[in-house]
């Protein structure tokens, strides 16, 4: 798992709380085992985080003003 910088151990540690939390899901192919993205659930996720992404992007405009204002 170079590309991720993850071993494959942690890589599975990742996917196994993916699935836990029913953002992905798994079949297994023989020893492989294909994870599939679960779009509706990632779509509420990411409703959910809106809150958090509008809150903060007010948050770090407001101190970038400052900022430039204090230059």
């Amino acid at each position: 798992m170079k590309a991720t910088g993850l071993s494959q151990p942690g890589a599975s540690k990742h996917l196994k709380q993916l699935r836990e939390a029913g953002l992905v899901s798994v079949r297994a192919e023989g020893q492989k085992r294909l994870y599939r993205l679960e779009a509706g659930e990632l779509a509420a996720l990411n409703s959910w985080l809106e809150q958090f992404r509008q809150f903060w992007m007010d948050r770090l405009d407001a101190l970038n003003d400052h900022l430039e204002k204090e230059q």
